[in-house]
């Protein structure tokens, strides 16, 4: 110890001043760490979801998942993402202090991988956060993550920016998804859970990994916030309760699909506005010019008179769905079993 502290002691003044500097930024900011997780912990929840999926005997089977999401509105208005809740007809909320709630899906858009839960009750003493600006963040820039990676409640990790990254599908004609890059360590359990800037803010909200492990291997995406407000401030369609895959010309022929073009029904939740109208969902899974689809739903041929020859149709049907009153009929057209079918709901 003696050594040690004559050692120090014969540093240059400068040289010594710098390195306490060091040392002071280092624990000042593990401190910020610390004091941003501290305010924001009691707005991140554990999703317990309920799932019914149809099976390749026509079956349908439940099932269960996980995930984590985050509170933004006093109101209850919960942010998750798409694919955590996409099949759901169950979805419990944990909050960190041990109490729970049961949200209802209000909106989803799987180009984006974001949904819209909206809770039954806000237990007292939970503050909701906010939604930062994520085009202020910088490559290099801190940030940190919390969820519930395999389970582990309220986990943190941190990471930095690495980078940003468009979505390879639109939401709509004026949207494209943006995605942040974090080396941040995210598992299964974290998708859904808030990326938060070191002022506490949602810049975003976990979605997915790439791995060839199947476990976290540095690479890990956040729908950046700026999605988040530009999907709100145009307008969202109610929820569905349906995922469909857009057809492209090649699917479309290899399925012989008479106008070359559709979206293929996947999966249809039980009891949801689409279930009710009589959309069938698909059953047997194929793999496909390399991807895996359903197969035996129904292909969704025109939605309120717009057929669905492209995705300039889909954006026109969205458009048309913002405007759609109560009381307006929905109209579909759809292929089963080689056949035009015409199925119609009244909206209430």
């Amino acid at each position: 110890m003696d050594r040690m502290l004559a050692s120090i002691k014969a540093l240059p003044g400068t040289l010594l001043i710098a390195l306490m500097l060091t040392a002071c930024a280092s624990n000042a900011g593990n401190s910020d760490v610390a004091d941003v997780f501290a305010r924001v912990n009691n707005s991140v929840v554990e999703l317990h979801v309920k799932a019914i999926k149809t099976e390749t005997t026509g079956n349908r089977t439940s099932s269960k998942g996980l995930g984590s999401g985050v509170l933004i509105s006093e109101s209850g208005k919960v942010l998750t993402a798409a694919h955590v809740v996409d099949t759901a007809t169950e979805v419990k909320v944990l909050f960190q202090n041990g109490e729970i709630s049961f949200a209802k899906i209000l909106w989803m858009e799987h180009s984006a991988d974001l949904a819209m839960l909206k809770l039954d009750k806000v237990p007292e003493g939970i503050t909701p956060v906010k939604l930062g600006d994520s085009k202020a963040l910088r490559t290099g820039e801190r940030i940190m993550v919390i969820g519930a990676p395999y389970g582990v409640s309220h986990s943190l990790s941190v990471g930095y920016v690495s980078g940003r990254h468009s979505g390879p599908e639109k939401v709509s004609r004026d949207i494209t998804p943006l995605f942040i890059q974090t080396d941040a360590a995210i598992n299964k359990g974290n998708s859904g859970g808030p990326m938060f800037n070191m002022r506490g803010e949602v810049v975003g909200i976990v979605s997915r990994i790439l791995s060839q492990s199947g476990g976290f291997e540095g690479l890990g995406f956040a729908v950046a916030s700026q999605t988040v407000k530009e999907i709100i401030e145009e307008g969202t369609l109610p929820y569905a309760g349906l995922t469909a895959l857009p057809l492209t010309p090649e699917l479309a022929k290899v399925l012989n699909i008479p106008q070359g073009y559709g979206a293929l029904v996947q999966q249809v939740v039980p009891f949801s506005p689409t279930d009710l109208i009589g959309l069938q969902p698909g059953r047997l899974p194929v793999k496909v010019l390399g991807r895996t689809i359903l197969l035996g739903g129904d292909v969704i041929l025109a939605i309120n008179g717009i057929e669905i020859r492209n995705q300039e149709a889909l954006f026109k049907v969205r458009e048309n769905m913002l405007v759609m009153k109560e009381g307006d009929p929905l109209v579909i057209n759809i292929l089963r079993d080689g056949k035009v079918m015409t199925l119609m709901e009244e909206k209430k």
